[in-house]
């Protein structure tokens, strides 16, 4: 993490020098916003996450959190097991008075600037290459598939990807897995194909 070290010439109380963090500068130089992105730790020490989790849907008009527990570093390691909490006002609100509201550091937050980018990131729908979450793991108090629309390409590779790795073989379960993961559409147009492939997965458990 980077950081600025400032010195008693710069008005250090006592005459000491003293290190700020650079992001914890950055947040707190932040306009206020409506719109906020905070990432909450299971295994803080600095505060108890199912009660910040409680405190966001108790502050936040709209909102929504998803746990991020099988993200993986550029090296492939795992990374920690994380919470997204995003959540709108009905007026902005500086980041200190978000932090204070949720009990947690202003280094956690971010002003967001697009709320239908922030949502679909819950389950990382424009990133391919990251983990893909259901849609199931997340918490939200709005209705979330009018923000999970994906390409109808996209979509046909995201079912074809489950039937492939689940090995499904139930119809019932496709079409549920579907309506969770905003890809019905595909689901539907494209029945007889996926019908073939549940079929052949059926032979394969045979």
């Amino acid at each position: 993490m980077s950081y600025l070290y400032l010195s008693s010439l710069d008005g250090c109380v006592g005459g000491l020098g003293f290190f700020l963090y650079l992001d914890e500068m950055e947040v707190l130089m932040m306009k206020s916003s409506r719109s906020w992105e905070a990432v909450v730790y299971p295994d803080s020490e600095s505060y108890v996450a199912a009660e910040s989790l409680a405190k966001a849907t108790q502050y936040f008009g709209q909102w929504c959190y998803v746990l991020h527990d099988k993200d993986l570093n550029d090296d492939g390691t795992p990374k920690k097991a994380h919470y997204h909490v995003y959540g709108k006002l009905d007026t902005p609100r500086t980041p200190q008075s978000v932090a204070n509201a949720l009990g947690i550091g202003v280094s956690s937050l971010r002003a967001v600037s697009s709320w239908r980018g922030a949502v679909r990131y819950t389950i990382h729908l424009d990133h391919p290459d990251k983990h893909q979450y259901s849609a199931d793991d997340v918490v939200s108090n709005f209705e979330l598939a009018k923000f999970l629309i994906v390409d109808d390409d996209v979509q046909a590779a995201r079912i074809f990807s489950f039937i492939q790795s689940s090995r499904c073989t139930s119809v019932s379960d496709l079409t549920a897995w579907s309506f969770a993961n905003g890809c019905y559409p595909a689901m539907r147009r494209g029945f007889a194909v996926w019908s073939r492939l549940l079929s052949e997965n059926s032979l394969y458990r045979s």
